[in-house]
């Protein structure tokens, strides 16, 4: 079966801390970025970053995809493995 729900977290970690650039990772829906929630490895956020959105913020359809949106701007290292989680809560499922 496939739910419908909201992405109510989003964390990033990165093996290497960030020596120059920046990397963003937002949550995909059907192929569009969205808003929120977003997290930016930069100068003051080097390896570990997470974020939250409240539900129904972000939501999406039962048969829609999810996924991660990466975007790197001069990010270094390059040779970095790069670990996103999303956390999303389905729909009918809040207490």
């Amino acid at each position: 079966d496939l739910w419908a729900g909201s992405i109510v977290g989003i964390a990033i970690h990165c093996n290497a801390a960030r020596t120059a650039g920046t990397l963003i990772a937002k949550p995909d829906i059907g192929g569009t970025p969205q808003a929120a929630p977003v997290v930016q490895i930069d100068g003051t956020n080097t390896s570990d970053l997470t974020a939250t959105a409240a539900i129904g913020t972000t939501t999406f359809a039962a048969t829609a995809g999810i996924g991660v949106d990466l975007v790197g701007s001069s990010f270094t290292p390059t040779a970095n493995i790069v670990t996103v989680i999303l956390y999303v809560m389905f729909d009918g499922m809040a207490s």
